[in-house]
C-alpha cells in the first residue's frame, strides 16, 4: 500500500466519515414504525406498520374540539389508514370471517391497544394516527380509531355517547345484545377500553341516553368527507371545502336537523405558507354563530384555517383571505354537499 493511498484512507476516517454519519443523524427518519399484536377466536395476529412522520405532525397541529365524529375524517394530502385497512381486510380473507367476525376481528385489534388515561383538560380527543402511533388511547380516543377502521372495512358505523364515557356502535346483522336503531338500522354497542368486550355487551354503568355522533364517509348517510374540486391542484391553487355531519346533540327544534359544518381552506403547505390570514362572515342566521358585523379571523395556516359552524342550513360565507404580499381576496360561497371553490392563490 502506498503512501499516498493510506493517507487519503486516514484523510477519510478523520474528516469525511465522522462528517458522513453527522449528517445521517441530523437527517430525522421519514416514518415512524409501529408493532401491534392481539388475539381473536383462539388465534394471535400480529402487524407492523409505518405511519408517516408529516402526517402525525399534520394531525397533531389541529384544534381540538367537542364534534367527535369529524375526528374519522382524513384528508385528501395525509391518508393514514388504507395500508392497514389492506392488512386487515387481507387476514379477514384468508380466514373466510363473515361480516360479524370482521367487526370482531377489527374490534379486538383496538381493544388490545393500552388504555391511557387522560391527563389534559380540556379534553383532548386524538386522530385515529395519533392512537395508532401511542398505541394507546382513552375511550373517545379508542372509539375514533374503531369507528374510522370499520367505516375503512365497509361496516356502518356510529360513536356512542354515554354521559362521560365514549363508544362504538356497530352495525352488523346475525347478532344479540344492546343496540340503538339510527336511521332504520340496528348499531350494536362496542366497548373499546379493554380486551374481550363482545359486540351488543354495555357495562351497566353506561346503559343509559346516549349521545349519537355519525361519521363522514358513511355511504348510509349523507356525511361527507372532504372532497377536491375536480382538476384541483394543490400546488398552485387554494379551494374552500365543506365537511357536513349531523348533530344529534343540537336535536331538531322545528328547523329540520341541525348539521355541524367544517370548514376550511385546502392546498400544498407551500400554498397555504403564502396566507397571512383567513378571516370569514356568516351570512346565514341559523347557525350558532349568527351574523358578524366584522370578519373573524380563524387559526393558522397548519390546520387549513379550519372552522366549525353548527346550522340547519348549508353555509353562507363570505371568505377573506389576506397573503403575506398584501392581496386581499374576498368572495361568497354557498357550501352544499360536495361543494368547494378553487381560486389561485
Amino acid at each position: 500500500m502506498t503512501y499516498s493511498l493510506k493517507l487519503q484512507i486516514l484523510l477519510y476516517l478523520v474528516f469525511f466519515l465522522p462528517f458522513s454519519l453527522f449528517a445521517q443523524n441530523l437527517s430525522p427518519e421519514k416514518t415512524i414504525l409501529r408493532t401491534y399484536e392481539w388475539t381473536y377466536q383462539g388465534k394471535t395476529y400480529s402487524l407492523e406498520n409505518d405511519f408517516s412522520r408529516a402526517a402525525l405532525s399534520h394531525y397533531r397541529s389541529l384544534p381540538r374540539h367537542s364534534q367527535y365524529g369529524l375526528f374519522t375524517a382524513e384528508h385528501p394530502a395525509f391518508p393514514v389508514l388504507k395500508p392497514m385497512v389492506r392488512e386487515l381486510k387481507t387476514f379477514c380473507k384468508n380466514a373466510g370471517f363473515t361480516e360479524w367476525e370482521t367487526a370482531g376481528f377489527v374490534i379486538a385489534f383496538v381493544q388490545s391497544l393500552e388504555y391511557q388515561k387522560e391527563t389534559t383538560s380540556p379534553e383532548y380527543p386524538k386522530y385515529p394516527i395519533e392512537t395508532l402511533v401511542d398505541q394507546g388511547g382513552d375511550c373517545e380516543d379508542t372509539a375514533i380509531l374503531l369507528a374510522s377502521l370499520l367505516r375503512d372495512m365497509g361496516i356502518s358505523s356510529i360513536l356512542l355517547n354515554p354521559r362521560g364515557h365514549m363508544a362504538t356502535g356497530v352495525a352488523v346483522s346475525g347478532l344479540k345484545g344492546s343496540y340503538l336503531t339510527w336511521e332504520g338500522r340496528k348499531y350494536y354497542y362496542v366497548e373499546t377500553t379493554s380486551p374481550n368486550w363482545k359486540i351488543g355487551q354495555i357495562p351497566e354503568e353506561y346503559n343509559s341516553e346516549m349521545t349519537i355522533y355519525t361519521i363522514p364517509g358513511i355511504a348510509a348517510t349523507k356525511d361527507l368527507a372532504w372532497n377536491a374540486s375536480p382538476g384541483f391542484h394543490p400546488n398552485t391553487q387554494l379551494q374552500l371545502a365543506f365537511v357536513r355531519g349531523k348533530n344529534n346533540a343540537h336535536g331538531t327544534n322545528g328547523n329540520g336537523p341541525a348539521y355541524t359544518w367544517s370548514v376550511r381552506l385546502e392546498g400544498s403547505p407551500s400554498t397555504l405558507s403564502q396566507i397571512k390570514s383567513v378571516g370569514y362572515l356568516h351570512l346565514n342566521g341559523t347557525f350558532q354563530e349568527d351574523s358578524q358585523n366584522d370578519f373573524t379571523t380563524r387559526y393558522s395556516a397548519q390546520n387549513g384555517f379550519q372552522t366549525q359552524l353548527i346550522g340547519h342550513d348549508a353555509p353562507s360565507l363570505k371568505v377573506k383571505v389576506t397573503f403575506k404580499d398584501g392581496r386581499v381576496e374576498e368572495f361568497a360561497c354557498e357550501g352544499e354537499d360536495r361543494t368547494s371553490m378553487a381560486m389561485n392563490p
